[in-house]
């Protein structure tokens, strides 16, 4: 695996982003963007966010994850927070413009392309998933306890989704996703086939431990299968 910080074109700036790249291997390889939450990289949160970009790479998906804050200028925590009114729209745009540009690599597959967020990560996610850049259809989407009042509400859209959620989140509650599978099922979208739903029971806003390493590994097989089909 090879992992290198670099930079994508978003409007008129140049975002870091991290790629973590497969063995070297044949082809152009299916690709992740990965979206951290509203914390960032921050230390806390890092490794846990990286975890998942490690374990796509040992299965032959290269991962990226694009540093959208920094596109605003934002400080990861409770500025961010209050600033989600104002900038939500700017950093989805950023995460379009990161998805088109994983899309441009020389080594990815445009064609077998998914998205993984966490909380306002899985919010944009979503969003970009639904109104991807023209050209691309992204194969599949994760949402780990993302807020979902409030999106677009072009449900029919969006590819296989997985969603994850603590049963004793609080901060994004858990009917945050039951809304969600409420407007999946609206939009004609059938459980078990266009979308999984896992409640992890006890686990707070971001899992920890045994349950971490299981939505780790319901998530990479989710996305193996449904990127590779």
């Amino acid at each position: 695996m090879n992992t290198t910080s670099e930079r994508f074109s978003s409007g008129n700036q140049a975002v870091p982003w991290e790629i973590f790249r497969p063995a070297a291997g044949s082809g152009g390889r299916p690709a992740v963007l990965v979206l951290h939450g509203s914390f960032g990289m921050l230390p806390a949160y890092r490794a846990d966010i990286v975890s998942f970009a490690d374990a796509l790479a040992a299965r032959g998906i290269a991962a990226a994850i694009p540093h959208y804050l920094e596109a605003t200028d934002t400080r990861p925590g409770a500025e961010v927070i209050a600033k989600i009114p104002d900038l939500r729209s700017t950093w989805q745009r950023v995460c379009t413009d990161a998805l088109q540009a994983l899309a441009r690599d020389a080594n990815v597959d445009a064609d077998r392309l998914g998205l993984l967020g966490f909380s306002l990560g899985a919010n944009l996610g979503l969003s970009v998933a639904m109104d991807p850049p023209a050209g691309i259809r992204p194969k599949c989407v994760v949402d780990f306890f993302g807020p979902t009042q409030g999106l677009e509400a072009h449900w029919a859209a969006l590819p296989p989704v997985l969603i994850l959620h603590g049963s004793e989140d609080r901060t994004v509650p858990p009917s945050e996703s039951a809304h969600l599978v409420a407007q999946l099922d609206s939009a004609g979208k059938k459980k078990g086939q266009d979308y999984r739903f896992t409640t992890y029971q006890g686990e707070d806003h971001g899992f920890k431990g045994a349950a971490l390493a299981k939505s780790r590994d319901e998530t990479i097989d989710f996305i193996e299968k449904t990127i590779r089909a």
